[in-house]
Order: C-alpha cells, then structure tokens, then sequence
C-alpha cells in the first residue's frame, strides 16, 4: 500500500478490468497484450495464480487507486532467465488516463522496497522496449542504470539494472 495506492495479488475477477487497460493502443505499443479470449486469460490468470505466488510468493500485482478502488494497473517482481543465470525483473503497466500523474513511480516504488526488504534482493532489472522513453526515464528516475541491450523475438530491448545494496538508497 501506498499514500495513494492499493497494490495486492490478482484475482481472475480483475481480468476485466485489465482487458479495459490493454484495449487501449497506447499501452500495448511496447508490451505484448492479453489473450483474445478472455475465458483463456482467466485460466492462464488462475494457473499464474497457482504457480508463481505459490512458488515464489510474489509476481505481478494489481494496482488500484485507493481513493476510488478503480484497478489502474499492474507492477510487480517476476524471475527471468538470462542465459546462465535468473534475474528478477520490476515489470508495469498503469491504464494511459492515468499516465503522467506519478501512479507508475509510486506502484514501482512500492516494489522495490518488497524487493528490497520483503526478499533481502540485491538487484532488479528492468528490460525496456527500444524507443519507450517514457518507461527509460522513469527507470532512470528509480535509479536503475543502464546495462546493455539485447534482442528477444525480434524485439530489441535496452537492460537497466538498479542495485538494492546501495546505502544511500533514498525514495521519495
């Protein structure tokens, strides 16, 4: 929880909601979408359920604004296999009425210090789509420097690593 912000796991009810958020052109533009049947992404969302937060207790959560319960968006932790090793990498999507008023930094915000605190992690990465400059500066503004870049898919991606260790660790 954040000072404007609910932050819990998803439920296979919010699926919806996030059919609304990624039905907009905007959003989809450097992230993959959802499934086009909804009932396949209610099961894919159940069995999501069943494994990460049962393997790892974490994963992407749901973001609602407190003030009206709305779901805005998502943010959260997820492992990602880099070659020889497993790095865990901050992911987000806020609803694009919502863009520019700080909801992704405050929810990314929110993550990092579970990171951090919840699971004692040392480092996060962020992997970005070429050319989302909105995403790279607000990397850059949570303090995530830039690493390297590398191609998935035919999709080219810059990496941005943040270390947690860094005692000068200071949010806002």
């Amino acid at each position: 929880m954040t000072k404007r912000l609910l932050i819990r796991e998803i439920t296979p009810d919010d699926v919806d909601a996030l059919y609304r958020i990624y039905g907009d052109e905007r959003v989809t533009r450097y992230i993959p979408g959802l499934q086009k049947d909804p009932e396949e992404e209610r099961r894919l969302t159940k069995a999501y359920i069943e494994s990460a937060y049962a393997f790892y207790g974490f994963g992407l959560w749901v973001v609602l604004e407190r003030s009206t319960g709305r779901l805005i968006g998502r943010v959260g932790l997820t492992p990602r296999q880099m070659g020889d090793c497993c790095v865990l990498e901050l992911g987000y999507v806020i609803d694009a009425g919502c863009w520019r008023q700080g909801y992704a930094a405050e929810a990314c915000e929110a993550a990092i210090r579970y990171a951090r605190e919840e699971l004692d992690c040392g480092e996060l990465n962020a992997f970005i789509r070429v050319g989302n400059t909105a995403s790279i500066a607000l990397a850059e503004k949570l303090g995530f420097r830039y690493f390297d870049r590398w191609e998935q898919d035919g999709f080219q991606f810059v990496w941005y690593v943040k270390d947690l260790c860094d005692t000068l660790y200071n949010m806002e």
